[in-house]
């Protein structure tokens, strides 16, 4: 079991420094992606940590195969993680000025339906605009927000990732990291790990 979460941890750090690279490049919301696996490797070795403080002999079966696997995962990295690392704020990117304020619809993916919200804009004013009042949960389902273009029945029409923002993105790779990082101290953990900043 501490091969497997040492393995988890490597495997983290690893994605971690791969997101950062994404970032640079063309495709930065691709990041989003990679991000959402190094999370949920940390919470799979949280996970192990436990079964191992607990004397358990072995691992369940869920943690590798099960159905909610994923998830629960996910949900143990929350627990441990400062509330940025999991929490995104959509923004719609608006090129065009318009002469008078406006309220601009935006979509969000949410567990195979489309949900949406609103975002108001001043006239004359163009860039990023968020929605301060709706964070997104980083989970299974926003991860696939990234990876798919999905049909919306409802509005009879594609819909492709959402876009947030990639600055909360880099504080929460920040984050994780030193997360990462001071539960392998506090374990007395012995990674032999490269730091790329």
């Amino acid at each position: 079991m501490l091969e497997g979460m040492e393995l988890a941890l490597k495997v983290a750090k690893k994605r971690l420094d791969n997101t950062k690279l994404l970032l640079k490049s063309e495709y930065p919301y691709d990041a989003f992606i990679l991000y959402s696996f190094s999370y949920e490797e940390f919470g799979k070795a949280l996970i192990i940590k436990e079964f191992i403080d607990e004397n358990k002999d072995g691992l369940p079966k869920w943690l590798l195969t099960g159905k909610y696997a994923h998830e629960r995962k996910m949900l143990k990295a929350k627990e441990r993680l400062p509330f940025k690392c999991s929490h995104f704020i959509p923004q719609v990117n608006l090129l065009h000025s318009r002469h008078k304020a406006e309220e601009v619809t935006y979509k969000v993916w949410r567990e195979k339906d489309v949900g949406t919200g609103k975002i108001n804009r001043a006239a004359g004013s163009t860039g990023k605009f968020a929605d301060m009042d709706v964070p997104s949960d980083f989970d299974e389902i926003t991860r696939m927000e990234f990876l798919y273009v999905n049909w919306d029945p409802k509005n009879n029409e594609w819909h492709t990732n959402p876009d947030y923002s990639i600055d909360q993105l880099k504080e929460a790779i920040t984050l994780l990291e030193k997360s990462l990082v001071e539960f392998v101290i506090q374990n007395a953990i012995n990674l032999k790990w490269r730091f790329h900043t």
